[in-house]
């Protein structure tokens, strides 16, 4: 079955913390240096390879816990920050869906519109 307009908003919403997350280019950097990293990397770490403040790259590192992309361990005063991936597979899953979607409709023209409507 072939995805409404509705469905596809719906999907778009349920997406919206990945898009905020993964929008800015400084926070891809940061997912990008943990790939990398292959581990777990502290703020201060974070900060020096990317030349931005540690209370910027805290903000940042905000955001993308917030979209549960990182998990934190504690090893006494320093965080040390991780790429969730235990989770991320169904994190992603609404993207994939949006993908699905969007794919779906694009291989059916007009499916969704008002064929009384002008163009």
């Amino acid at each position: 079955m072939t995805p409404t307009a509705e469905s596809v908003l719906g999907t778009f919403t349920e997406c919206q913390p990945l898009f905020t997350a993964l929008g800015d280019d400084r926070r891809q950097a940061i997912i990008a240096l943990l790939l990398k990293a292959g581990g777990a990397a502290s703020v201060g770490e974070i900060a020096g390879q990317l030349g931005l403040s540690q209370p910027a790259v805290s903000h940042h590192l905000k955001i993308l816990r917030s979209a549960r992309l990182l998990t934190v361990e504690r090893r006494g005063t320093l965080r040390f920050y991780t790429l969730n991936g235990a989770e991320l597979t169904d994190l992603l899953a609404p993207l994939r869906e949006l993908v699905d979607q969007i794919t779906s409709c694009a291989d059916q023209p007009g499916a969704d519109r008002d064929p009384g409507a002008g163009a």
